[in-house]
């Protein structure tokens, strides 16, 4: 593994001398390539959604929460701190976890959350999922890294209240550095237990950083990136 990401760290300082455009789909790993390489790379961000969806309904303290994620059962992904900051949780009963995804670490989940006893369900590989975002009270990302968490700005742009671990990269633009949502250490399972039982008993704080997230979603929209890379694709011609 340390060969080959320093083969591909030789290979990007060599090979990113020649295109004409390079782009990097957060501003985070924009400046980190132009600091590694020494050329100018522009940011394009993926284009995530349309329009925000304003939930009718909101969460309300001490009812049962209804927590979602979205992502492949991958490493990166970090499940198990999820799982653990689930499993450690005094509300433990109060909560219930949709995880929607695939992945080679589909059983290993299954079987924590049985063992566990995790009122939990997993639907796997579904490619309609606006429905569990409408049904879901709290979005949390537990990933490691990340190029840009496009769930997480769907999420957002649903009007969700977001818990995210503080990876690289993005996770700090979308959520303006804890701002516009709640920020905890990769891997830190005990503080991610803590702020959702936090959301359970106070969630008019997590609203107030939801609505700052909304307002900050704008510069993610799917019609403003294509014309972005439209005019990217016009400085060739």
């Amino acid at each position: 593994d340390f060969i080959k990401k320093n083969i591909i760290k030789l290979l990007v300082k060599i090979l990113y001398r020649y295109p004409d455009i390079i782009a990097a789909n957060s501003k985070e790993l924009s400046v980190d390539l132009e600091n590694f390489t020494g050329q100018k790379i522009y940011t394009l961000y993926n284009p995530c959604f349309e329009k925000v969806k304003i939930k009718n309904k909101k969460y309300k303290s001490k009812n049962t929460m209804n927590i979602l994620n979205i992502s492949r059962f991958e490493d990166q992904k970090d499940h198990s701190t999820l799982l653990k900051a689930i499993k450690i949780s005094k509300i433990k009963n109060r909560i219930n976890l949709t995880l929607v995804g695939y992945g080679k670490n589909h059983q290993k989940i299954k079987a924590f959350i049985k063992k566990n006893k995790i009122k939990a369900k997993i639907i796997l590989n579904k490619k309609k999922i606006d429905k569990y975002y409408r049904q879901a009270d709290l979005y949390i990302c537990s990933s490691l890294y990340e190029g840009l968490p496009t769930t997480v700005i769907e999420a957002a742009s649903n009007c969700l209240p977001i818990i995210c671990s503080n990876f690289k990269s993005g996770s700090n633009e979308i959520l303006k550095n804890g701002k516009a949502g709640y920020l905890f250490k990769v891997r830190d399972y005990e503080v991610l237990s803590k702020l959702i039982s936090k959301f359970y008993y106070n969630p008019k704080y997590f609203f107030k950083k939801e609505s700052i997230c909304r307002k900050n979603l704008s510069k993610f929209n799917a019609k403003k990136n294509t014309n972005l890379f439209k005019s990217y694709l016009n400085k060739l011609s």
